[in-house]
């Protein structure tokens, strides 16, 4: 059987593989120390459980996500002509079901890693994996940085993604330590991040009052997903590296810099736009996103 991967449903999904083909199988990426395999391993075990998780629910049998090992560790065995392969069955059977949900209600609820996510997002979710490790294979180049600035990227980071973006930074934060930042864009809503050791909130709202930082849409999104849009960028903002730098392990680690730092200096928003970066190289060690 034909797979088929609509193109129209999955735009970004072209742009991926393409850059993908360009390079090497152990070129590194701009997701810290990991190479373009890497990428593939993780898309094509997100297509494969985004399709299990969804299906197993249109099914009336919901099933619970499995964690990124689980669902990676036969990936990681294969070789590069399998491997290849299973990105394109698993894409295939993502757009199979994701088709058959277009049946139900667009706002019904289906549970997915400790939250549930509107039926739509899952095929949606894909796409902002496509765009987003899409950038980190090729950089900021003008198609990559315009896929990573459309509005529903950064309506999705905040609504399906928000919170368990946050999860790891907060426990970095002392008892008693609270957090709040205001990240805006000119002519769309704020993301408006709070947090403390006991609840997390990260939300879109009207710009109100001084902001946080001020960038741009694409770097917006980048740096909720924890990346450097703006390294090496010291010269178009004076004394804000160090911040940015401190801050780019985590969002909630990013927003209790940005926030202390902005109230204890009185200072103005810091504006930044992201900037041409060269892939980094890979290491030894390897994180997720």
């Amino acid at each position: 059987m034909k797979q088929q991967i609509d193109t129209d449903r999955f735009p970004e999904w072209q742009p991926f593989i393409d850059a993908v083909q360009q390079r090497r199988p152990d070129t590194g990426t701009w997701c810290e120390a990991w190479t373009v395999r890497d990428m593939v391993v993780h898309q094509a075990g997100n297509a494969e459980e985004l399709a299990r998780v969804l299906g197993a629910h249109l099914t009336g049998e919901p099933v619970a996500t499995r964690g990124f090992d689980e669902r990676e560790g036969l990936l990681r065995a294969m070789n590069e002509a399998d491997l290849w392969a299973a990105l394109h069955r698993n894409m295939a059977l993502l757009n199979e079901v994701a088709e058959a949900a277009d049946e139900v209600p667009a706002d019904t609820d289906v549970a997915w890693t400790g939250r549930t996510m509107k039926a739509p997002w899952f095929a949606e979710h894909m796409r902002e994996e496509l765009v987003l490790h899409g950038w980190d294979i090729t950089g900021d180049d003008a198609a990559a940085q315009a896929r990573m600035a459309q509005l529903w990227m950064t309506t999705h980071t905040v609504l399906a993604v928000g919170k368990p973006l946050l999860t790891k930074g907060v426990k970095q934060l002392r008892p008693g330590e609270r957090i709040e930042a205001r990240l805006r864009v000119a002519g769309a809503d704020d993301v408006v991040v709070s947090a403390d050791t006991d609840s997390t909130s990260v939300e879109l709202a009207e710009p109100d009052g001084p902001a946080t930082l001020e960038t741009d849409a694409a770097a917006r999104v980048l740096l909720l997903w924890g990346r450097r849009p703006w390294a090496g960028c010291a010269p178009c903002c004076p004394g804000t590296e160090p911040a940015y730098n401190r801050a780019a392990s985590s969002v909630p680690c990013l927003m209790a810099r940005l926030a202390s730092s902005s109230a204890a200096n009185a200072a103005p928003p810091m504006t930044c736009v992201s900037i041409p970066l060269r892939r980094s190289s890979s290491s030894k060690s390897r994180t997720g996103s």
